[in-house]
C-alpha cells in the first residue's frame, strides 16, 4: 500500500470515529451480550397502520385493551385539556375500523389530561365494566357499562394522585388491587418531588370506590418510577411480575408477588439489557414480552447507545425473567429519532416514544404506539403486527 492510501485510509477511520458528543462514541450496546438483536423499525414502519394523527400537535400515549368486539384503543385529544378519544378494531381480520368517537370530559378539577389507563374488570356473568383512569397529579376515574360506547363523567379518586395507575388486579376473593408509583408530596396534591414508591388501592365494589394508599413495594436506596406489572398462571402457581424503573442509573428492577399482590419480594437489579424506562410486560402462556424505551444515553465514560430513545422489545421465558438470564432476542421496534439526530435533548425525547401490546397468538404480537416517527410531522399513533417466526426467518 502506498504512503498516500495508507495515511488517507487512517484520516476516513479517526473521520468515522469521531464522538457523537465531546468524548462519545455511539455503540450499539446489545451486541456481544450473548442475545440476539434485530432491527425491524424500517419493516415494521412500512407495514403499519395509522390510528390517529393531528395535523400540528402532537398525540399522547395510547391504551389498549382487548374486548369481544374487537380492540379498543384510547388517547389524550391534541389539546390535551377537554376530552379522551376512543377507537376500534371491528375486525381483526381486515385492520382497523373506526366506529364512532367517544368522549369523555376532563374534570374541573384539572387542568390537563397527560395520558389515560384502561382496563377491564367485569367479572363473570355480570354486565361488563371497563375502568379509564388519567395520568395526572390527581387521579379520576371514568367507568362504562357498555364495553366502551358511552363513558360516565370523571370523578376524583380520594383527593389523591401520583404517576399513573399500572395494573389492576382480581384477588382470588373478588377484591381489586390498584397499584401505582408515587411519593408522600404527590399523594397529598403537592410537587412530584421525593423518593417514589410503589402503592397500592383496594376497591370492595368492582371499581367505583377506592381506599387509601398503602406502600407495596419500596427499596431502601433507590426511587422507583414506571413500574409494569403482569399477572402469570402456570395452573400450579400463580405470580405478579413487576418491573420498575430506577431513575438514578436508568436500570430495571424486578420484583414478584406469590399471594395475590399482598406481598412482594425486594426488588433486585435486571440485567442491563432491560436498562431504561416505560417497560411494559406481557405474557402468553410461559412466553414473556418485555416493552420499553432505551435510555442508557452512555453505556460508559465513552460511549453512547446507539439505541437512545427507541423502543425496544425483550423476549425470553418466566424462567428467564425470574432467574434474570438474558433471554432469547432482543428487537429495536420503533426508531424515535429518525433524523439521527437521537434526540439528545431529553425534554424533547420524554414526548415521544409510548407502546402498548398485546399478543395475539404464540407467534404474533400486536403493538399501539406513539412516536416521533418522521421528523417533519407531529407525533402521532401507529399499529403493527409483529410476526416472530418471520422475524427469525427474515421475511418479517
Amino acid at each position: 500500500m502506498t504512503g498516500y492510501k495508507f495515511y488517507l485510509l487512517q484520516f476516513l477511520f479517526l473521520i468515522c470515529m469521531l464522538p457523537y458528543t465531546e468524548g462519545q462514541t455511539i455503540v450499539n450496546r446489545f451486541n456481544n451480550q450473548g442475545i440476539r438483536f434485530y432491527d425491524l423499525s424500517d419493516a415494521l414502519f412500512k407495514k403499519s397502520r395509522i390510528i390517529a394523527e393531528h395535523e400540528s400537535l402532537d398525540l399522547g400515549a395510547p391504551a389498549m385493551i382487548p374486548l369481544s368486539g374487537g380492540i379498543t384503543v384510547s388517547y389524550v385529544s391534541p389539546d390535551k385539556k377537554n376530552c379522551l378519544v376512543f377507537a376500534r378494531n371491528s375486525s381483526k381480520e381486515t385492520g382497523w375500523k373506526y366506529d364512532t368517537l367517544t368522549v369523555v370530559h376532563s374534570h374541573s378539577g384539572v387542568t390537563g389530561i397527560k395520558g389515560v389507563t384502561l382496563f377491564n374488570v367485569t367479572e363473570r356473568k355480570q354486565p361488563p365494566r371497563l375502568l379509564l383512569f388519567n395520568t395526572d397529579s390527581i387521579f379520576l376515574r371514568s367507568i362504562s357499562s357498555d364495553q366502551g360506547n358511552t363513558w360516565g363523567a370523571f370523578e376524583i379518586i380520594n383527593g389523591y394522585g401520583g404517576e399513573r395507575i399500572i395494573h389492576i388486579h382480581r384477588k382470588d376473593d373478588g377484591v381489586l388491587i390498584a397499584f401505582f408509583c408515587s411519593n408522600e408530596n404527590l399523594l397529598k396534591g403537592g410537587s412530584g418531588e421525593g423518593k417514589s414508591l410503589v402503592y397500592k388501592i383496594y376497591s370492595y365494589d368492582n371499581g367505583i370506590s377506592w381506599g387509601l394508599p398503602r406502600i407495596a413495594v419500596k427499596h431502601n436506596i433507590y426511587s422507583l418510577e414506571d413500574a409494569a406489572i403482569a399477572y402469570y398462571n402456570n395452573r400450579k402457581k400463580s405470580k405478579l411480575y413487576m418491573i420498575v424503573h430506577e431513575p438514578d442509573n436508568a436500570s430495571a428492577l424486578f420484583s414478584v408477588s406469590e399471594d395475590d399482590g399482598e406481598t412482594w419480594s425486594y426488588p433486585t437489579q435486571l440485567p442491563s439489557l432491560f436498562n431504561g424506562d416505560r417497560h411494559q410486560i406481557a405474557i402468553y402462556k410461559d412466553d414473556i414480552y418485555v416493552v420499553f424505551r432505551d435510555i442508557s444515553l452512555s453505556v460508559n465514560a465513552n460511549y453512547i447507545s446507539q439505541t437512545y430513545g427507541d423502543i425496544m422489545l425483550w423476549k425470553g421465558t418466566v424462567k428467564d425473567i425470574e432467574r434474570k438470564q438474558k433471554g432469547d432476542y432482543i428487537v429495536r421496534l420503533i426508531d424515535n429519532s429518525p433524523s439521527g439526530n437521537h434526540l439528545l435533548n431529553n425534554a424533547d425525547i420524554n414526548k415521544y416514544g409510548y407502546i402498548t401490546m398485546l399478543p395475539i397468538n404464540k407467534k404474533e404480537i400486536l403493538f399501539v404506539g406513539q412516536g416521533k416517527w418522521e421528523t417533519a410531522r407531529p407525533a402521532y399513533i401507529r399499529s403493527f403486527i409483529l410476526n416472530t417466526d418471520k422475524m427469525i426467518s427474515g421475511n418479517n
